[in-house]
């Protein structure tokens, strides 16, 4: 496979992936606003916490990989053909970069799973923190779903450019 035609396939799912982020986080936010206003009811008393804090981390990170995706997929292509040993070594190290963080993206959503399921265990008569637990968990999980299919497309991408380095 060519480059230009790995990197558009692992940009445009890069896009797409922050698309989804930014409508998590929209519906975090959206549905945060909603509970506020339902603050009568004890299990939603604390759920817009977790909602607005996640939906607001996913809206900014998939707004930021969405706008300068565009602008980082043309430069890496000048680059390639300008001077591709500096390609391979600068995009190796940024996407190794990418790579190694994706752990502690999953295990920081994976804390939040487990802490949130031990307060659903441990004080299920506890209607606020029994809402916000669950509140947690609703937006932990798509933001851990998307991270692990991340992880996979950015080994892909890294196999694609050493696969091609090796080549040349």
């Amino acid at each position: 496979m060519e480059v230009n035609q790995f990197t558009a396939l692992y940009f445009s799912w890069e896009k797409m992936s922050a698309l989804f982020f930014i409508a998590i986080g929209l519906m975090g936010v959206a549905t945060a606003l909603f509970f506020w206003q339902k603050t009568a009811s004890e299990i939603l008393r604390l759920a817009p916490y977790p909602l607005a804090i996640f939906g607001s981390l996913s809206f900014i990170v998939g707004c930021t990989i969405f706008f300068r995706t565009e602008t980082q997929v043309s430069g890496l292509l000048s680059l390639v053909q300008l001077d591709p040993t500096s390609y391979f070594s600068q995009e190796l190290e940024r996407i190794t970069s990418v790579n190694q963080n994706w752990a502690l993206y999953k295990w920081g959503e994976l804390a939040v799973i487990v802490a949130s399921l031990v307060v659903i265990m441990v004080f299920p008569n506890k209607s606020a923190l029994l809402g916000m637990a669950l509140a947690a968990i609703m937006i932990a999980v798509p933001l851990l779903t998307l991270d692990i299919i991340g992880e996979r497309n950015g080994l892909w991408y890294m196999a694609q450019i050493k696969s091609l380095k090796a080549s040349l």
